[in-house]
C-alpha cells in the first residue's frame, strides 16, 4: 500500500441486511473512486462472508465506537488503524457523529458523511443531504449520499449458477416483530401452496414453534432454516423457484442471489434496488412512491392479496439450470 493512498467506508451493518442493502453503495464507491475499499465494520464475521471474495474489498476491519470514557481508547485505536492501513479518504455510511470526529481529529484529509446534523457539516468535505432524508430508512439515506457526491450508481449481485428444484424459501421472521405477518395467514398460504403443488417442497425460515405446528399438517411438504449457516441458507435459497418473505435478512440475500422475491413491506418502500423484487402492499396505502408508511401492518395483507401476487409463478416449471 502507498503511503496516504487508501480510501476506508465506515459502515456499522450489524445486520446481514444492513449489509445486503449497501452492497450497490459500497460498489459505487469503488467504481466512482477506482480505488479498492478498506471496509471498517461492526461484524467482521458477517461482512467477510458477504464481502471477503469481492475483487474490491482490500481488507475488512471490526471496530465499535463505545459510550463514555472507552470512547478515547477507540480513538486511539482509530488513529493506529488510520496509520496502519494510511487511509486519506472516507466515506461514513452513518447518521452517527463519532466517525467523522474521529476523522476530522486523526487528519483524514477527505471525509464524506450524510451532513444530516450541523455539526457534521464542519468536518466533511460535501454537501449535506437535503434534510427531507432525516427519517428516511439507512438504505434510501446512503442512495441519497450518493447523488450528493454525484456519483454513478452501480448494482452488485452474487453470481451462482444452481440447478432449481421444485421448491421454495417462505420467510416470516424478523428481529422486529411488527414485521411478522400473522401466523394464521402464513399458514394459510402455505396450505394453498401446497393444495396446488402436492409435490412442492417448502423451505421454512421461521420460529421453531411455528414450524413444529406446520409440520404437523404437512410433515412431508417442509423443512425448517433456522439455526443454518448463511452459507448453508445460500444453498438452500439459490435451487429455490422463487421466494417469499417478509421485509428481513433473507429476502434480501434472495435479491442478491437474483431470485425472484415477493416481499410484504409493512412499514418501508425502499428503492427497488433489483428488478426481482416484487413489493407486496397494503391497499390501504394511497400513496405508494413513499419512502416510509407509518401506521400501518403486515396484518393490513390478506392471504388472498399475496396469493394473487404469487399464484402465476404455480403455471410455470422452470426445473433447469440458471
Amino acid at each position: 500500500m502507498q503511503s496516504e493512498d487508501n480510501i476506508a467506508i465506515f459502515h456499522t451493518a450489524p445486520r446481514l441486511g444492513d449489509l445486503l442493502i449497501h452492497m450497490d453503495i459500497y460498489f459505487s464507491i469503488y467504481k466512482n473512486t477506482n480505488k479498492k475499499i478498506i471496509f471498517i465494520c461492526g461484524n467482521k464475521e458477517l461482512a467477510n462472508i458477504i464481502l471477503g471474495k469481492f475483487y474490491f474489498i482490500e481488507h475488512i476491519i471490526e471496530f465499535k465506537i463505545n459510550k463514555s470514557l472507552k470512547k478515547v481508547i477507540d480513538f486511539c485505536k482509530f488513529f493506529s488503524l488510520k496509520k496502519k492501513f494510511h487511509i486519506k479518504e472516507i466515506y461514513i455510511i452513518e447518521k452517527n457523529i463519532n466517525p467523522v470526529i474521529f476523522a476530522y481529529f486523526t487528519n483524514i484529509k477527505n471525509i464524506y458523511s450524510f451532513g444530516l446534523k450541523k455539526i457534521q457539516t464542519l468536518f466533511i468535505n460535501n454537501k449535506k443531504i437535503h434534510p427531507k432524508f432525516i427519517n428516511e430508512v439507512e438504505y434510501d439515506l446512503a442512495y441519497a449520499f450518493l447523488n450528493v457526491l454525484k456519483f454513478n450508481y452501480y448494482q452488485l449481485n452474487f453470481t451462482y449458477k444452481s440447478e432449481i428444484t421444485n421448491s421454495l424459501f417462505l420467510c416470516n421472521h424478523a428481529s422486529d416483530e411488527k414485521r411478522k405477518w400473522p401466523k394464521k395467514n402464513f399458514k394459510y398460504l402455505i396450505s394453498k401452496i401446497i393444495n396446488q403443488d402436492k409435490n412442492i417442497k417448502l423451505f421454512l425460515n421461521i420460529s421453531s414453534n411455528d414450524f413444529n405446528e406446520i409440520k404437523s399438517l404437512f410433515p412431508m411438504n417442509v423443512e425448517l432454516t433456522i439455526g443454518l449457516s448463511l452459507v448453508k441458507l445460500i444453498e438452500v435459497i439459490k435451487k429455490c423457484r422463487f421466494v417469499f418473505s417478509i421485509d428481513t435478512g433473507p429476502s434480501h440475500l434472495s435479491l442478491r442471489l437474483s431470485k425472484k422475491t415477493y416481499v410484504i413491506f409493512s412499514s418501508t418502500i425502499p428503492q427497488k434496488y433489483s428488478d426481482k423484487l416484487f413489493p407486496i402492499i397494503s391497499d390501504k396505502i394511497i400513496n405508494k412512491n413513499k419512502l416510509q408508511i407509518r401506521n400501518n401492518f403486515s396484518s393490513d395483507i390478506s392471504v388472498e392479496k399475496v396469493w394473487d401476487s404469487i399464484k402465476h409463478e404455480f403455471n410455470r416449471r422452470d426445473v433447469r439450470v440458471v
